[in-house]
């Protein structure tokens, strides 16, 4: 998958629990990446850029971000000033952490381990497992 550089729109932003909140990004054609990916969002206009985690399953024109603003740092005030409807510049399939196919079809229970927002691969591994009908037990901790 080619990385792009694509305008796409805020569908949504939901504060979660303290310093977390959820992102919805809507692409203007379908989105295709592997669950364990991430986006690289611009964040100022000197071109700053800051990652975060894909935390839906591969499923169309969304995705969902988990963002944690506690840092504060540049990436969490655009997140915290983003609103309904604006446009974000991302880029985007980015990382090669995803699943193994030929070590998760194995017959063998899956163990995943994760703190905070770096929970957010790890959801959308799980979801797009599941989704595609993967029947040996999943453990998300």
């Amino acid at each position: 998958m080619a990385v792009l550089k694509q305008l796409v729109k805020v569908a949504s932003k939901k504060k979660l629990v303290g310093d977390y909140w959820q992102l919805a990004l809507e692409f203007p054609d379908r989105f295709d990446f592997l669950a364990g990916q991430y986006v690289s969002l611009k964040v100022d206009e000197a071109g700053i850029r800051r990652s975060y985690s894909i935390a839906s399953k591969p499923n169309g024109k969304m995705i969902d971000l988990l963002v944690n603003v506690g840092p504060m740092g540049v990436g969490s005030r655009y997140v915290l000033g983003l609103k309904e409807g604006d446009g974000v510049e991302v880029l985007a399939p980015v990382g090669k952490f995803v699943v193994d196919e030929s070590k998760m079809m194995n017959g063998k229970n899956k163990l995943f381990i994760a703190t905070g927002s770096g929970i957010a691969p790890f959801r959308s591994m799980v979801m797009d497992l599941l989704t595609r009908g993967f029947k040996d037990q999943i453990r998300l901790v």
